[in-house]
């Protein structure tokens, strides 16, 4: 019987496509997840990563947009007046301080309270071969990051910058519930204020930044979501969902990866 060659490449390599959509399909269970993640935690694979190399490509461009809108934008004019040493550059200066961040690193901030995510989120996510898939940035401006040890006129301009980051937002696409200085203050985390007060002139910052001045002497207090760093690409159940099994067929490679990679070296290993 004569083979058709160009028949049997073809149904090989249909028979070799549909073996990798079933392995991205895989449903695991939740035990499957669990121990994969602890896995994760335990060897941490893939490194937390702040280059934009670490962002799904889809996000990718509007973190590049943003961050060119914010580099042309900086403290407000009433702001300036009040830097009478000239401590604010006259630009913001954006960067990226957390794309994509390992499962270890999630534990390590959920185990300090300074997260609320266990396990996968839109920072922890990764491709089908175990690549950082980030779906998520923080934002902060160089010289002021989230103000620690800044003076008031620093933290001032501090706020401001969040500000024009949920200006960029809405500009470019990323949902209002997708930035986090829409959100508000869970209960384990009262306030949601930044208090600063300028020896009795006080600005009022609005969303579009500072708009009349009132005296007073008492500190005002400034309200922003608690996360004003944080955006992200979606927040509906679907596209969470669809991160999170691609993340685990990923994880799972990872896991299987390694495991080959042992058991190669322990072949390999000259018997005593």
């Amino acid at each position: 019987m004569k083979i058709n060659r160009k028949k049997l490449k073809k149904l090989i390599i249909e028979s070799l496509k549909e073996k990798e959509e079933n392995k991205k399909k895989k449903v695991f269970s939740k035990q499957e997840k669990n121990n994969l993640i602890k896995w994760a935690i335990k060897n941490d694979p893939v490194k937390t990563n702040n280059s934009m190399s670490a962002f799904n490509p889809d996000f990718l461009p509007k973190v590049e947009n943003i961050l060119s809108y914010l580099s042309k934008k900086g403290p407000s004019p009433a702001l300036k007046q009040l830097d009478k040493k000239n401590i604010l550059p006259d630009n913001f200066q954006p960067e990226v301080s957390t794309a994509f961040r390992s499962l270890k690193d999630q534990q390590a901030k959920l185990s300090s309270g300074r997260s609320q995510v266990a396990g996968l989120g839109y920072h922890v996510c990764y491709t089908e071969t175990g690549e950082p898939n980030s779906h998520s940035a923080d934002i902060v401006d160089e010289n002021y990051q989230w103000g620690a040890g800044k003076n008031a006129l620093q933290k001032m301009a501090m706020w401001e910058f969040f500000m024009h980051l949920g200006i960029a937002c809405e500009k470019y696409g990323i949902p209002d519930e997708c930035w986090g200085g829409n959100w508000s203050y869970p209960k384990s985390r009262p306030g949601g204020t930044c208090e600063v007060s300028y020896k009795g002139i006080k600005y009022i910052l609005t969303r579009f930044g500072f708009s009349k001045k009132t005296k007073f002497m008492k500190t005002q207090a400034l309200r922003i979501g608690w996360d004003p760093a944080h955006i992200q690409a979606f927040d509906d159940e679907e596209n969470t969902q669809r991160i999170k099994n691609t993340s685990y067929v990923g994880l799972n490679y990872l896991k299987n990866k390694k495991t080959g990679e042992i058991s190669k070296a322990l072949k390999g290993k000259p018997k005593k």
